[in-house]
């Protein structure tokens, strides 16, 4: 909103609470290879990344089989994200295609989707103007800690001037909406 004035709108103040804010660094936490607890986020990032930039890759060279010939009807629009956690590996080796999974990890490898993230990444392409605060469970395997702390320092380095990181101590995903919410609300 702050870069588009084109809507007649200004943000006076924005709260956010465990964003991916820079989904590079969120690849290198999955490239890893450590169990990640929500496999419905990266098929979904995946799919729709392959789909809106017009890559058209087949699901096969992305997702192993079974899950490559079930993704359409896990993401049918009626699925929940459980539903489809359940439904898939929480290893990235166990979901990834082999190769796709060993190029990801190439620092020549995947470049289109590596460029997507940093383009779809909001700290390479903005920087805070209103005042905002960020909260972030320190205990959050989805988004990780670290992605929204580092963000935090790169949006202080690139000149945010009304910035504030809120570390929820102990909080996971789910659990840190709460407190957020008490401490966004007034």
């Amino acid at each position: 909103i702050e870069t588009n004035p084109k809507h007649n709108l200004t943000v006076t103040a924005s709260a956010s609470g465990a964003g991916g804010y820079d989904l590079t660094d969120m690849l290198a936490e999955v490239k890893s290879g450590k169990p990640y607890p929500n496999p419905s986020y990266l098929s979904f990032i995946l799919q729709a990344f392959n789909s809106a930039n017009g890559w058209n890759r087949p699901l096969t060279e992305l997702f192993k089989e079974p899950y490559a010939s079930q993704m359409p009807n896990l993401f049918n629009g009626v699925a929940s994200a459980g539903t489809i956690n359940r439904a898939l590996p929480k290893e990235p080796e166990k979901l990834f295609n082999a190769e796709f999974f060993a190029n990801l990890k190439k620092e020549d490898g995947e470049l289109a989707l590596k460029k997507a993230l940093v383009d779809n990444s909001i700290v390479t392409n903005w920087v805070p103007q209103s005042p905002t605060k960020i909260y972030q469970g320190t205990a959050d395997a989805v988004v990780f800690y670290q992605n929204s702390k580092s963000s935090y320092d790169k949006f202080i380095a690139a000149g945010a001037k009304n910035l504030e990181f809120i570390p929820i101590q102990g909080g996971t995903h789910g659990s840190s909406i709460e407190p957020m919410l008490k401490s966004v609300i007034p």
